[in-house]
C-alpha cells in the first residue's frame, strides 16, 4: 500500500478517536483546555523550527503586517472550533460535533456560490438540500436547533475561508497562528492560577497534568503525519479519506460513550451521508473529466489542507 494512504489513514484514525482523548481531561474546563493546547502547540512548534534550522526563513515569511493579519483572525476561528469541540466532546455531544465535521464540506460549497458567485451543479444542489434536509430532521430529534454542529462547521468553514488569503506554509502558518493568541492563553492561565478560579494544571493528578501538556504534541503529530501523506495522495483520495475524521468520532459518541441516537436522530444524519456521497461522487467525476493531473497542484491544495484538521 503507498506509505501516503498509511499515513493519511493514521492522521485521520487519530483523530477520529482524539475525543477518547479530552474525554480523559472532561472535568477540567474547556477555554484552560483550548489555553493550553494554544501554548504547548506552540512550544512544540517553535521547537521543531530550532530544531530544523528554520528560525530564520520563518522570521523572513511573517515579516508583514498584512500577514500577521490575516493569521490573527484565522488563528481566532481555529480557537474557536476548538473551544466548542472541546466543550461539546466533554458535555456529551461527540455525535453532533461528527455532524458538523460531516456538513462542513457542504457549507464550503455555499461559500463559495455565496461568497465567490460560483455556480452548483445539480448534484452539488442534491447534496446542500439532502444536508439541510437532513439538519432539519436532526434538529426536530434533538428538539432544539443543533447549534453545536452548525458552530463547528461554520467556525471551520470560515476559518478555511481566511486561509484562501494565507500564504504561508502550513508548517509556518500554524506556528504564527499559534503564537498569535498564546500570550493572551498564558495570561489567561496565570489570571486563573493567581485567583484560585479552579486552576488545573498542577492541581490535578499526575496523568492529567501530562494529558494537558499532550494537548500540543497531539495536536502536532498528526499534522506531521498527514504533511508527509497528502504530498503523495491525489487530491480525490484525499477527499474521500477525510471522512474516517468523523465516522470513528460518530462510533465513538454511540458505541463508546454511549450517546443516545433514536431512529430519528438516524434518520437526519442518513440524509446527510446520502448528500456527501452524492458531492464526492459528484467532485470526483468532475475532477477526473475536467482536470488533467498536476502534481504540483496537488501538493499546494495538499498542504493547504492540512489546515483543516485542526478543530478536534
Amino acid at each position: 500500500m503507498n506509505t501516503g494512504v498509511i499515513s493519511l489513514s493514521v492522521a485521520f484514525t487519530f483523530w477520529g478517536f482524539i475525543p477518547i482523548y479530552w474525554k480523559q481531561l472532561e472535568t477540567v474546563p474547556a477555554i484552560q483546555l483550548v489555553c493550553h493546547r494554544l501554548v504547548w502547540s506552540c512550544v512544540v512548534l517553535f521547537v521543531l523550527i530550532l530544531g530544523l534550522g528554520r528560525r530564520a526563513a520563518f522570521v523572513a515569511a511573517v515579516a508583514s503586517w498584512r500577514i500577521v493579519g490575516v493569521y490573527l483572525l484565522s488563528s481566532i476561528f481555529v480557537t474557536g472550533n476548538w473551544l466548542i469541540c472541546i466543550w461539546a466532546i466533554n458535555a456529551g455531544y461527540i455525535v453532533e460535533t461528527s455532524l458538523g465535521a460531516f456538513i462542513n464540506p457542504l457549507i464550503y460549497v455555499l461559500f463559495g456560490l455565496i461568497v465567490f458567485k460560483e455556480t452548483l451543479r445539480p448534484w452539488q444542489w442534491v447534496a446542500v438540500g439532502l444536508a439541510a434536509a437532513g439538519l432539519a430532521v436532526t434538529a426536530v430529534a434533538y428538539g432544539k436547533f443543533p447549534w453545536i454542529a452548525l458552530t463547528v462547521a461554520l467556525t471551520f468553514a470560515l476559518y478555511g475561508l481566511v486561509k484562501k488569503l494565507a500564504p504561508l506554509s502550513s508548517f509556518f502558518g500554524l506556528a504564527l497562528e499559534t503564537a498569535l493568541l498564546s500570550p493572551f492563553a498564558l495570561a489567561y492561565l496565570v489570571v486563573v492560577e493567581a485567583t484560585d478560579a479552579k486552576p488545573a494544571f498542577g492541581h490535578v493528578n499526575t496523568l492529567s497534568t501530562c494529558l494537558i501538556i499532550g494537548g500540543g504534541f497531539i495536536t502536532i503529530v498528526p499534522l506531521i503525519l498527514f504533511s508527509s501523506g497528502a504530498k503523495t495522495v491525489p487530491m480525490t483520495l484525499l477527499g474521500v479519506l477525510q471522512y474516517i475524521t468523523p465516522s470513528l468520532q460518530f462510533v465513538v459518541g454511540v458505541a463508546i460513550y454511549h450517546e443516545p441516537l433514536s431512529m430519528l436522530k438516524l434518520a437526519g444524519f442518513i440524509l446527510v451521508w446520502v448528500g456527501l456521497v452524492a458531492y464526492t461522487i459528484d467532485s470526483l467525476y468532475h475532477r477526473t473529466s475536467e482536470e488533467q493531473p498536476d502534481t504540483n497542484g496537488d501538493i499546494a491544495n495538499a498542504e493547504d489542507s492540512i489546515d483543516n484538521y485542526h478543530k478536534v
